[in-house]
């Protein structure tokens, strides 16, 4: 069963080489476990929560073939520093 080096090496691959263009200026900066941090200017963020929620689906589908896939992406302000608030 994947974990979650699995996963975020499979979004940093699909960040890298076939969908770096869908959300210029943003980036992978931390994985911790299940969760993968990205960095965006703030009038990105709409484009980067796509990304990265279709680069965490897709990427898992092609390695879990036989299960469901669901992923869940959001957009906050920091990361580990206030309350889970939602920006977007």
């Amino acid at each position: 069963m994947p974990g979650a080096t699995q996963t975020t090496t499979t979004v940093n691959i699909t960040y890298r080489v076939g969908s770096r263009h869908e959300a210029p200026g943003c980036f992978p900066v931390l994985a911790v476990h299940d969760e993968v941090v990205v960095e965006s200017p703030y009038n990105r963020t709409t484009a980067a929560h796509a990304w990265l929620t279709r680069a965490m689906q897709q990427g898992m589908e092609s390695i879990l073939t036989e299960v469901p896939v669901g992923v869940e992406a959001g957009v906050y302000e920091d990361w580990g520093v206030t309350e889970w608030e939602v920006v977007i």
